[in-house]
């Protein structure tokens, strides 16, 4: 691969993958991790497959939720209108030593899942923060800012589960599933037991 050429992972074990030939004009690829031959996807092309995978295994599309909290390293996803999710002490000040995780109920889900990169929230950028977590979630600061861009992503409350993964890629970060929740040799194993 050129240096200009996008990274590339493999279809199956979601690792690196390497070139070994070309067969009728067309590259040949090899997984770096079980060595079989597979197909080669762009990171973005390989998201989309994760992220439409986790949406239809679940009895609320992930996609949809909505950013109501985070507690480094996690953020949490509501599928109730976010004025109306709510959790211990969340109407307390500073936020960081008073806010316990969001509540789920019967009518409504919580998605946890695991965020990585150079971002802060609103106590890393003020000791004993001003906001409370009903203050953020109406606006009063972003949950995430970026700290590598010369105009830095924000990511403010209410924002969904796909734009949060489109923005914290734009900032260098990573979101992580839940394991087993986007594999694609399992997820194609639960479809056939279906």
């Amino acid at each position: 691969m050129s240096e200009n050429s996008p990274l590339l992972w493999s279809s199956c074990c979601s690792a690196n993958v390497r070139n070994v030939g070309n067969l009728v004009n067309q590259p040949i690829y090899v997984c770096c991790y079980c060595g079989k031959a597979c197909y080669a996807l762009t990171a973005n092309e390989w998201w989309e497959a994760r992220l439409e995978e986790y949406a239809d295994h679940s009895d609320m599309p992930l996609m949809d939720a909505v950013l109501c909290y985070i507690e480094r390293p996690w953020a949490y996803f509501t599928t109730q209108k976010l004025n109306d999710q709510w959790g211990d002490n969340w109407d307390d000040v500073p936020y960081e030593y008073n806010a316990g995780l969001p509540y789920e109920g019967k009518s409504w889900k919580i998605y946890k899942v695991a965020w990585d990169g150079n971002f802060e929230t609103p106590c890393d950028q003020h000791p004993n923060s001003h906001w409370s977590v009903i203050q953020i979630n109406a606006g009063a600061i972003a949950w995430l800012r970026s700290t590598i861009k010369p105009s830095p992503i924000t990511i403010q409350a209410g924002t969904t589960f796909r734009n949060f993964c489109q923005l914290m890629q734009e900032g260098g970060g990573t979101v992580y599933l839940p394991q087993g929740k986007y594999n694609s040799n399992e997820t194609n194993q639960n479809k056939k037991r279906k």
